[in-house]
């Protein structure tokens, strides 16, 4: 047995044997707001946040000219309003008078068009600026701030959201890249207290303090590797909630065994689970190979029992809450599957395998389950599938290069369609597949083209249409949001699921309950 599922059973011993002594919860000292978080974050400098918890964290610390809401609706950040111009290829920001940062500094227009461009051309290079290839300059008129692009850009108000406002302190140009020592002025609802800006890797707890009057209290955030000892924390009283940060065997136990204590909160995501295939491969470059292994994966079965309900089948990358979402189907079919095998001229031999393929992945549990899931369906269709499992650093590196011949893997939260032109088009940094198509790049410059979402949503259906066709990527399912709180909080909070964010963003969630302590 693996140790991961030893240690998860040891727990759940213990918890059922546990004296009612070692569980006392109602007699918790005061204490400020506790939430349970999964992984350490990276970094909480915004120039290069990249992963999920950094993302999250930062929304709370710092603000950008714009911001997304619950339901992934634009609202203002530091800017008021916003319009788009020339085909969506300008973007023009009105700024309001009397912004500040946390340390009382003003932040003006012309300082935000400082920060923008230390993120567009700024040294070191700033990933997340990279992601804007198009973005040619910023300028300043009056009380604007104007962004003009190569090419027409209709998400840019959205995907801008990304781009967060800081400053080092005795530093008279926002956004530079910091120094270690130097101290961070951040913009949001909150500041860090105490805590190394550059690295987590030895940091277990961060307290986040008000900046302004509405909130009274901080709010600290428990990181927690293990997904057993996490369970441990709830269960013990430690912690007060903890989103998305379960396995999904563990929410569910603690919704029904544990009603008395915990309330389960859900809300449809969408954060995507998809599949990628290396269209380099000479054996996956063949799209029947492609679809016969789409065609074995029975989506409903593993949402309905693998994932305990806790998630929706995908058709495309969109999330169907999102208006740009097609509706199309994609039917389970295992006879289907194998004849397709047989005409790509794959035949089984004499010990039943067809050919074998290499399957990277991390240690991380979804990671890893998923490919032992897909291992399993894959050996039923003649396909032997060799795991590689590495360090989710080096596997970044590996998909970036090209390096594998499938994986499986998330985009987290994914708010509008341009997902499709950054993981389709030919030349994109996270087209992961290699997938290069003449027809897809015209439909995708086509869409982007269009300002109107009306206009656009045409293209978009044929482009959702022939991405299921070609299959670079099979989507999977989308993952449910889900918040695990005590009894004792919801009664105070009462949190619905509509106040979940479906991205499964903190910032949200965070502010509302932090507004509620201070009335």
């Amino acid at each position: 047995m693996r140790k991961d599922i030893l240690l998860g059973v040891l727990v759940f011993l213990w918890v059922r044997t546990a004296h009612p002594e070692n569980l006392a919860h109602s007699s918790l000292p005061a204490r400020n707001l506790t939430i349970l978080v999964e992984s350490l974050p990276d970094t909480l400098i915004p120039r290069n946040a990249l992963d999920a918890t950094s993302q999250r964290l930062g929304a709370l610390l710092y603000r950008g000219l714009t911001r997304l809401n619950k339901d992934l609706e634009v609202i203002p950040g530091l800017a008021s309003s916003w319009k788009a111009s020339n085909s969506a290829k300008t973007w023009t920001f009105q700024i309001p008078a009397g912004l500040k940062d946390q340390a009382g500094g003003a932040i003006t227009p012309t300082l935000i068009a400082e920060c923008l461009e230390q993120y567009r051309v700024g040294k070191p290079t700033s990933a997340l600026g990279k992601s804007f290839k198009d973005w040619k300059s910023t300028e300043v008129r009056g009380d604007s701030v104007i962004l003009n692009s190569e090419k027409s850009d209709p998400y840019l108000d959205r995907n801008i959201s990304l781009l967060r406002y800081f400053r080092v302190a005795g530093s008279t140009v926002p956004c530079q890249e910091p120094r270690r020592g130097d101290r961070i002025i951040g913009s949001g609802n909150f500041a860090p207290q105490g805590t190394d800006y550059f690295s987590f890797s030895n940091q277990n707890f961060l307290r986040l303090v008000p900046t302004d009057s509405k909130r009274n209290a901080p709010v600290d955030f428990v990181f927690v590797r293990d997904d057993a000892a996490r369970a441990m924390k709830l269960i013990k009283g430690e912690v007060d909630l903890i989103q998305n940060g379960l396995s999904l065997a563990k929410s569910r136990w603690l919704q029904k065994s544990y009603s008395d204590r915990f309330e389960v909160i859900e809300r449809d995501g969408s954060t995507i689970s998809y599949l990628s295939f290396n269209l380099k491969d000479p054996i996956l470059s063949k799209v029947e190979v492609r679809r016969a292994m789409a065609l074995a994966i029975d989506r409903r079965d593993i949402v309905d029992h693998k994932l305990f309900g806790f998630g929706t089948i995908a058709q495309t990358l969109v999330s169907p809450l999102l208006p740009e979402a097609a509706k199309l189907e994609f039917p389970h079919d295992l006879k289907k599957s194998e004849e397709l095998l047989d005409q790509a001229g794959f035949p089984r031999g004499k010990n039943g395998v067809r050919f074998s393929l290499r399957y990277k992945s991390t240690p991380i549990r979804e990671g890893l389950e998923t490919a032992l899931m897909l291992q399993n369906i894959f050996k039923r269709i003649g396909i032997e599938v060799r795991l590689e499992v590495v360090e989710p650093a080096v596997f970044l590196q590996s998909v970036r290069k090209g390096n594998y011949q499938i994986f499986s893997s998330r985009w987290i939260g994914v708010s509008d369609a341009s997902i499709l032109n950054r993981t389709l088009h030919s030349g994109q940094n996270n087209n992961r597949a290699q997938y290069q198509d003449a027809e897809m790049d015209r439909l995708l410059d086509a869409a982007s083209a269009e300002p109107s979402l009306k206009a656009r949503l045409p293209g978009l259906q044929k482009i959702q249409q022939k991405m299921l066709d070609d299959l670079p990527y099979f989507p999977l399912w989308f993952w449910n949001n889900a918040v695990v709180i005590r009894k004792e909080v919801q009664a105070k909070a009462q949190l619905r699921s509509e106040d979940l964010s479906l991205t499964g963003a903190l910032d949200t969630l965070v502010e509302r309950l932090t507004l509620l302590e201070r009335r």
